[in-house]
C-alpha cells in the first residue's frame, strides 16, 4: 500500500474538532501510540528516506516499515505494517531480535492520537489529531492506497486539508522533529 499524508501544526484543536464534526466525521477513536524507531545495521535510514518502527497502540504492537518519499509537498511512500501481537507478549522479544541482528534504537516517539474518517468523493480519508509528547499538537490527513492512485489520493488529502481550515504545513515527520529537539 501507499501511504499518501500531509501533517500540520495547530495551536488547538478545537476549530479542527468543528470542521471534522460540520463534514460529518465519525470518530473519534482514541489511541495512545508508542513508537520506537531503529536504524539498520547496512544503511541510515534517515539519509534514505526510510522509516523502521515498533508501534505498540493500545497495548496491540505492529512492525512498520515506510519506504523513501516521493518528492512533494504531500508525502508519499511504501508502507507495509504487520501485527505482532500484544505489547506484553511480544515487545520486548521483538526489540531483543533486531538488537541482535545489529539494529539500533534511534527514538521513542510518544503520542495520544484522536482518528476520525471523512468521506470525500467517495474515499475514506483519515484524520488524526495528535498530541506528541515534547512536540505539541497536530493534524495529519491520510489515505491509503494501491501504487497507481497516489496523485488522485494526493489531491484528496490536499482538498480535506483545505475543507478542515489546515494551513501550517509541517514537512517533517515525528521523528524528524524529536530528533531536531535533541540536537541530532
Amino acid at each position: 500500500m501507499m501511504e499518501v499524508e500531509q501533517k500540520f501544526r495547530l495551536e488547538d484543536f478545537q476549530p479542527a474538532l468543528e470542521a471534522l464534526t460540520r463534514q460529518g466525521a465519525n470518530g473519534p477513536n482514541h489511541l495512545e501510540e508508542q513508537d520506537l524507531y531503529w536504524n539498520a545495521p547496512d544503511r541510515d535510514f534517515a539519509q534514505t528516506g526510510e522509516a523502521f518502527r515498533i508501534r505498540c497502540a493500545n497495548g496491540q504492537c505492529f512492525f512498520t516499515y515506510k519506504g523513501p518519499k516521493q518528492e512533494g509537498e504531500v508525502k508519499i511512500r511504501n508502507e507495509i505494517e504487520i501485527p505482532l501481537g500484544s505489547k506484553e507478549e511480544v515487545f520486548e522479544q521483538h526489540a531483543e531480535m533486531l538488537t541482535a541482528l545489529g539494529y539500533r534504537q534511534v527514538a521513542w516517539v510518544e503520542k495520544i492520537r484522536l482518528v476520525y474518517q471523512v468521506q470525500l468523493e467517495g474515499t475514506a480519508v483519515t484524520v488524526s489529531l495528535d498530541e506528541v509528547k515534547g512536540l505539541g499538537k497536530f493534524a495529519e490527513v491520510e489515505v491509503l492506497v494501491d501504487s497507481g492512485d497516489s496523485v488522485q489520493a494526493a489531491d484528496l488529502v490536499r482538498a480535506t486539508a483545505a475543507l478542515l481550515g489546515l494551513t501550517q504545513w509541517e514537512p517533517r515527520s515525528y521523528l524528524r522533529m524529536v530528533l531536531q529537539a535533541r540536537g541530532k
